[in-house]
């Protein structure tokens, strides 16, 4: 299996479809990079979004936009147009401000701050979901503030620091 080494946007870029030729970076493309806090991943997606039209706005977390989402790499960060609860799947968390059809990038592995608050109360250390009860729209929450096998089930991100709403991100590639 050979792995792209040579990206041509930045992970703060974004693009449309009609651009997605002559860029090269592509949905689905994963990105490992180094940085001060560790090694990350990124996955090149496309933006939904959603029933609310409102535009992904970086450091909130995303959710596949269709049960063939994760196939397709479609998110969105409007949670109620994605799955319904029980089925939402957490994609990642935004590098920049995506509006419907472009393309950008989301953080799925690593250390990450959020630019919203963790919902559920949860404590550093607690696990976290967009499934749980209290994910607000581009949130995640504490997976135990919804005691149901879809958010205990479905731990994506580590609270590391909640009162910074800092993360370790652990998204499905």
């Amino acid at each position: 299996m050979a792995f792209k080494s040579v990206f041509q946007t930045a992970l703060t870029d974004v693009w449309t479809s009609a651009e997605a030729g002559a860029i090269g970076d592509k949905p689905g493309d994963l990105r490992w990079e180094r940085d001060s806090d560790g090694m990350k991943c990124y996955k090149c997606i496309e933006y939904r979004d959603g029933d609310v039209t409102t535009a992904g706005v970086a450091g909130e977390a995303c959710i596949y936009f269709t049960a063939d989402g994760y196939k397709t790499s479609l998110v969105t960060s409007d949670y109620s147009a994605g799955e319904p609860a029980g089925n939402r799947q957490g994609a990642g968390i935004l590098q920049a401000i995506i509006t419907d059809t472009d393309r950008g990038w989301i953080q799925i592995k690593g250390f990450a701050t959020m630019t919203i608050n963790l919902g559920g109360t949860p404590a550093d250390g607690d696990g976290l979901t967009c499934e749980a009860a209290g994910s607000a729209d581009g949130s995640m929450a504490h997976a135990l503030s919804d005691v149901s096998a879809a958010s205990l089930f479905r731990i994506e991100a580590i609270a590391c620091d909640e009162s910074d709403d800092e993360i370790v991100c652990d998204f499905p590639f």
